[in-house]
């Protein structure tokens, strides 16, 4: 069962330096699950898919965020933080686009990646100790 909040949301949030704020107000639910099959076959449906994409991704790049591995996941390795671990923290952002009944549906999401700093190398002079 799916808890829809109807009631307007708003968040504040601060990130590298400069805050914002932004307000969600509940329009209406779908479900991704009841959409028809031959929406796939409507006229150039993967060109379009893939052209939203790509202008995404076209700005993600320009404001210098990279593609690690094959899902479109996006980090700016400029911006990551260290921790007392010996990890390093990346944020970023995921990509998904979809075909709707009345249009597209574009979801960006944020992501975090953890690196860890010790190479493999490292790891094999401690084991030696």
């Amino acid at each position: 069962m799916i808890n829809i909040i109807r009631d307007e949301q708003t968040y504040q949030a601060t990130a590298e330096g400069k805050s914002g704020e932004i307000t969600i107000a509940y329009d209406s639910a779908f479900s991704l699950e009841e959409q028809p099959k031959d929406i796939r076959q409507r006229a150039n449906f993967q060109r379009v898919l893939d052209f939203i994409t790509k202008i995404v991704k076209k700005q993600l790049y320009d404001m210098d965020y990279k593609q690690i591995g094959r899902l479109p996941k996006f980090f700016n390795i400029h911006y990551s933080r260290e921790t007392p671990f010996n990890l390093d923290v990346w944020s970023g952002y995921t990509l998904q686009v979809k075909c709707l009944n009345d249009g597209f549906f574009l979801n960006i999401d944020t992501s975090t990646k953890f690196v860890q700093n010790t190479t493999v190398w490292q790891k094999i002079e401690d084991l030696k100790r």
